[in-house]
């Protein structure tokens, strides 16, 4: 009967030893560990097909741009050069179209590891532009009320990113100013669109300077942004980096335009 005793207190004592410890032990996590964006050959295969998709779509749309024939060589060397512009240009807009697929695909199986940085938003933002731009580009910019409603849409969809960046992106505090800069500038043209839908086109040029130049200086911040984001100890994924690899491509991409005019002559 002492065996059992002593062997019940030795028990006793054992559990109330691991019990205060486990007490004492910070609690794990309820929930799984937060995903993470790495890349995979998915991403890049997803990456490829959609290049390859906006690379047809850009061929098909610049059939019209001019009519072929008997081009001298001015106008053939022009017409070369804004093809090679755009084969340049659709990895960039496959990337970003990539991500807003991958921000969709995580929004339907809700896995909300993106978008979370400053680089997955400015995908989603330029592709947001992009599907703009093609559309008034396939229906070449006819009926201009249509043209105000879907730039309506547009911009009620770029302040609707812009603004959610803002307030999910807490640090560092320059992507806030960034981010809050383009919502301004977006509600800013979204104003002169409705101006200029009322009939009223009094205040549509000096809305508009203001609102490109907004949205232009928040476009220079987010470059600026990224260069000091190589120097910061937080942590960016492959994402992060390819949204602002397409936002200078992007940004660039009326210079280049430009050089080909002069180039050719135009």
């Amino acid at each position: 009967m002492a065996l059992d005793l002593d062997r019940w207190h030795a028990d006793g004592v054992f559990i109330l030893t691991h019990y205060d410890a486990a007490m004492e032990a910070p609690a794990s996590p309820a929930s799984p560990a937060p995903i993470k964006n790495r890349l995979s050959i998915g991403h890049f295969l997803l990456w490829m097909t959609v290049s390859g998709l906006v690379l047809a779509a850009f061929r098909g749309l610049s059939r019209d741009m001019v009519e072929e024939g008997d081009l001298n060589a001015q106008d053939a060397l022009y017409v070369w050069l804004q093809r090679l512009l755009l084969v340049a240009a659709a990895p960039v807009y496959g990337v970003a179209f990539s991500g807003l697929c991958l921000a969709l695909w995580r929004l339907m199986t809700r896995r909300p590891a993106f978008p979370s940085q400053p680089g997955h938003w400015l995908l989603l933002v330029i592709a947001v532009v992009g599907l703009w731009a093609g559309i008034e580009w396939s229906i070449q910019w006819k009926n201009a009320n249509a043209i105000v409603s879907r730039g309506l849409v547009a911009l009620a969809g770029l302040t609707f990113l812009t603004v959610k960046a803002a307030m999910q992106i807490r640090r560092p505090r320059r992507w806030l100013l960034v981010f809050g800069l383009a919502a301004c500038g977006c509600l800013v043209i979204a104003v002169v669109f409705l101006s200029q839908r009322a009939d009223s086109p009094g205040t549509t040029v000096p809305l508009g300077l203001l609102g490109v130049s907004v949205v232009a200086s928040s476009c220079m911040g987010a470059l600026v942004c990224g260069i000091l984001d190589l120097a910061s100890d937080h942590k960016y994924d492959a994402f992060h980096w390819a949204g602002l690899a397409a936002l200078a491509a992007v940004a660039t991409h009326p210079l280049a335009a430009w050089l080909i005019w002069v180039t050719a002559g135009r």
